[in-house]
């Protein structure tokens, strides 16, 4: 299958369709990969990045492992005296665009603090002009009162290998490793018709297409290998990372942000699963 979100969209509804009118006999295992295809087998993008000095990191743009923009409207996240990490910062016109849902404008900010994680988001207004209102980390300051690891040459690593998200990677279909026997055992029974055990198949190779083609260490939408709750536990996902070699927080696993809809409102949380 060609990299095309709308086929990659038809995929999975196609294969929800022809099972939910399948009278098949199912496992725990196959229930819980029905119940997958409906929040993690999602279409995902990579983040394209560029590493750059922190002076030539534009504040107002996707950034990842950066000093993220800050203001005296919206100072940089603290936490029993201790200044939050920062992880991702995202430009939702973009994202909306990509995807084709509606998430508002502006850019939506995660954050590592102590004890939670931080999503916030920058309205557009609030951003021009930033140049006068930014309040920046310069390296100089103490960095006893960061909550991170240090990384190359004792910086933290938002300070010494932050990236500009230039661009994305994609649309490819990401499914959870976990579910892979369940879809193998599926595809294999037979009590699965035709039709289905085709769709599963088309699933199944987009799915390994799209692992061997793109790295999937940093992605936007998506969604996770479940480590300690799965997809279905939380909101849709917009971004997950597990690259522990550019996400220097002190924590190895899955760090994700996730949106919803309350109210006419969409509403950023950030979840962090660690190993």
């Amino acid at each position: 299958m060609s990299n095309d979100l709308s086929a990659i969209k038809k995929l999975v509804s196609d294969v929800r369709d022809t099972w939910d009118e399948s009278t098949a006999s199912m496992t725990k295992n196959h229930t819980e990969l029905r119940v997958a295809l409906d929040h993690a087998y999602r279409p995902a993008w990579d983040l394209k990045l560029q590493r750059v000095a922190l002076v030539d990191l534009p504040a107002d743009k996707p950034m990842i492992n950066g000093p993220l923009f800050t203001s005296g409207k919206h100072p940089w996240p603290a936490e029993e005296g201790l200044l939050a990490v920062p992880i991702v910062q995202l430009d939702l016109a973009i994202l909306g665009a990509l995807y084709g849902i509606d998430l508002g404008k502006g850019l939506v900010q995660l954050w590592h603090g102590e004890k939670r994680l931080t999503a916030r988001v920058i309205a557009t207004e609030d951003l021009s002009p930033f140049a006068a209102a930014i309040t920046p980390l310069m390296p100089g300051e103490a960095m006893a009162a960061y909550h991170f690891e240090l990384g190359a040459y004792g910086l933290p690593s938002f300070v010494s290998n932050p990236h500009r998200i230039i661009g994305y990677h994609g649309p490819y279909l990401f499914g959870p490793m976990e579910h892979d026997e369940a879809l193998n055992q599926m595809i294999a029974a037979q009590s699965t018709s035709k039709v289905l055990q085709a769709q599963l198949k088309r699933l199944r190779k987009t799915v390994l297409s799209g692992r061997k083609q793109f790295a999937q260490n940093n992605r936007i939408f998506g969604s996770f290998d479940a480590l300690h709750v799965a997809p279905e536990d939380l909101p849709p996902t917009l971004f997950s990372s597990i690259d522990e070699n550019l996400l220097n927080t002190g924590d190895a696993g899955i760090i994700t942000l996730h949106y919803s809809k309350l109210d006419e409102q969409i509403i950023f949380s950030g979840y962090l699963q660690s190993y």
